[in-house]
């Protein structure tokens, strides 16, 4: 199974933008809001959706300093380490 494949099946959510007070709402309304990939992020694996994956790649070596700034996204070592 994929890491892609593995996010789908696990029926994760996009963790690009944090949810807002109302249940299922989303900041960014072109988020999918759920996960069909992951990024890597200081070694673990974030799932996101296609939209968020490709703004993480676009911002190249800057991505995990702006995940962090926009994203609110800090390394927890409970995540799944990327082998």
């Amino acid at each position: 199974m994929t890491e892609r494949e593995a996010v789908e099946a696990s029926g994760a959510r996009c963790q690009a933008r944090p949810a807002a007070a109302r249940h299922g709402w989303r900041e960014d309304v072109l988020c999918a809001s759920n996960a069909n990939t992951s990024v890597c992020f200081h070694g673990m694996h974030m799932p996101v959706c296609r939209m968020h994956e490709a703004a993480f790649a676009r911002w190249g070596s800057e991505a995990e300093a702006k995940a962090a700034s926009l994203w609110a996204w800090s390394p927890d070592p409970t995540l799944a380490r990327v082998e």
